[in-house]
């Protein structure tokens, strides 16, 4: 018997991706999920950021324009130019405050242009299914050969690192080592599995999860 042979799939919202992904929503956007859309954008620690937990101050303007359209979420061009002037700090002609004016977007250029952009929970859990593949990757390199499978438990892991993390197996391990561990080291009989199972979900709420200090918008 394993940890990774006693997880749990009795999902809450119908399915792992759902119960992931609700946790995740929670956590980086409380407002969206509960209203169904939002408008602007948000600036937890001071960074542009939109849906859930897309931080425009550190994706790659290239990145954003891809994973963007691959979602159905679409731009003035208005929105895009700012954009595209502020990431690459080149000067452009853009609409603000009421005004035409030719110089280089500083972010809050962008926050202004920004006011009127409008995601749906149904877009931002697009671009979310996308870009979370990274942390599913990442999560079952840093396990290895004790990956675990689709579960409440995974669930909680993957919401835990998404955005504390940079997603990569490396960047997992060195955010959770006490929590990888705990889940690498099998146990061998029913009675230490209930003890492990137990030592990492403390660990999961009272260790590693204690670090993302998290404040949802």
């Amino acid at each position: 018997m394993s940890i990774q042979s006693n997880t749990s799939t009795d999902w809450q919202f119908g399915s792992y991706e759902a119960d992931r992904n609700q946790q995740i929503k929670i956590a980086e956007n409380r407002i969206l999920l509960q209203a169904g859309s939002r408008t602007g954008v948000q600036q937890p620690g001071g960074n542009i950021t939109v849906g859930y937990g897309w931080d425009m101050d550190v994706q790659s303007l290239s990145a954003t324009l891809t994973n963007f359209a691959a979602a159905g979420i679409t731009l003035t061009a208005n929105e895009q130019t700012a954009l595209e002037g502020y990431k690459s700090g080149s000067v452009v002609t853009f609409d603000v405050g009421g005004a035409t004016v030719t110089r280089v977007p500083t972010q809050a250029d962008v926050i202004a242009v920004w006011g009127n952009f409008t995601i749906t929970d149904a877009l931002a859990t697009n671009l979310l299914n996308i870009v979370i593949e990274t942390w599913e990757a990442g999560l079952s390199g840093a396990l290895g050969a004790e990956d675990i499978g689709d579960s409440r438990e995974r669930a909680a892991l993957i919401s835990l690192f998404y955005n504390t993390t940079a997603g990569t197996a490396a960047s997992i391990e060195n955010f959770a080592p006490t929590t990888i561990g705990l889940i690498e080291d099998n146990p061998s009989t029913p009675e230490d599995i209930i003890l492990k199972r137990a030592n990492i979900w403390y660990e999961i709420v009272y260790g590693t999860n204690a670090l993302r200090a998290n404040d949802t918008l």
